[in-house]
């Protein structure tokens, strides 16, 4: 079973400069095996810091970030052996591509954290698969590619690894709605299939209430909320008053309750809300 936590984790950029500046703060959070989560916020809220700490790609200021309950910055050899563990996929991570094949592009991963050149055929056809990509792909060049396509590529670069945690900084954005919902459909069945840990930053309500089951939200580099979806979507004033919305269904089912229909605050997707207008109605 794998954990990943922060312990009083803060993180300063420009140390000692006119231009310091603390992105996040006393952060004390815990992800246990197979958890869903998504860390949302508004822009600048620190998400995308908090992050980058959880594969030692960043250090922190203060604080410590435990896999297992082992600081995975105790040295250089705990730094790397993290990244086996702990997968993050960078926000518009296509733009990272620069290997002459699809399958060179998802073997990069695995070579460089050292699995054996026997076993990259079966990491490459299983990342393919989990992400939707055909064999028939593999001898391109990933830059002939459609955005979604370079999208899924750079995921399965990651998942190639094998992490017990993937981390996802805004998957779906700059997606048209299929492609983004083909994205998270991929995800969801890496964690299906796995049992990993799955941590999405993003900006899409809608997404949070569809996929999430816990969702952490950050505000001026703080965790403000952490909860389930029906416990965070029921403080939409709260989240209103830093900038974050709510889902469409939560605000449809909002204006009906404005004109006098019982629906109940805890409705924040279109399915609850059709079984909740239906049973208002009695059909």
């Amino acid at each position: 079973m794998s954990t990943l936590s922060t312990e009083n984790l803060s993180h300063s950029y420009s140390i000692g400069t006119p231009f310091e500046q603390q992105a996040i703060r006393r952060i004390s959070l815990n992800i246990g095996q197979g958890e869903f989560v998504f860390l949302m916020g508004h822009t600048g809220s620190g998400k995308s810091t908090f992050v980058q700490h959880l594969n030692a790609l960043l250090q922190p200021t203060e604080g410590r970030v435990l896999f297992n309950g082992e600081d995975i910055n105790r040295d250089k050899s705990a730094r790397r052996n993290v990244k086996k563990h702990v997968g993050l996929v960078f926000q518009y991570p296509e733009y990272q591509l620069f290997e002459e094949t699809v399958a060179g592009d998802i073997a990069f991963g695995p070579k460089n954290i050292g699995v054996p050149a026997s076993e990259l055929p079966d990491r490459i056809r299983e990342a393919a698969e989990f992400t939707g990509i055909s064999e028939e792909l593999f001898s391109r060049s990933p830059l002939e590619l459609s955005g979604g396509q370079k999208r899924r590529i750079a995921i399965a670069g990651v998942i190639a690894m094998h992490p017990e945690i993937l981390i996802l900084d805004e998957p779906t954005a700059g997606l048209d709605p299929a492609g983004g919902r083909k994205i998270m459909e991929n995800v969801c069945r890496y964690q299906e299939k796995t049992g990993a840990s799955i941590v999405v930053v993003s900006h899409s309500m809608d997404e949070a209430a569809i996929y999430g089951r816990r969702l952490i939200v950050f505000n001026q580099g703080e965790v403000y909320m952490d909860g389930s979806p029906e416990e965070v979507f029921s403080r939409s004033d709260e989240l209103s008053s830093f900038g974050l919305d709510v889902p469409q269904a939560a605000k449809l089912a909002e204006a009906l309750r404005n004109r006098g229909l019982s629906v109940p605050k805890s409705v924040y997707t279109y399915e609850q809300l059709l079984r909740a207008v239906r049973e208002v109605l009695g059909c």
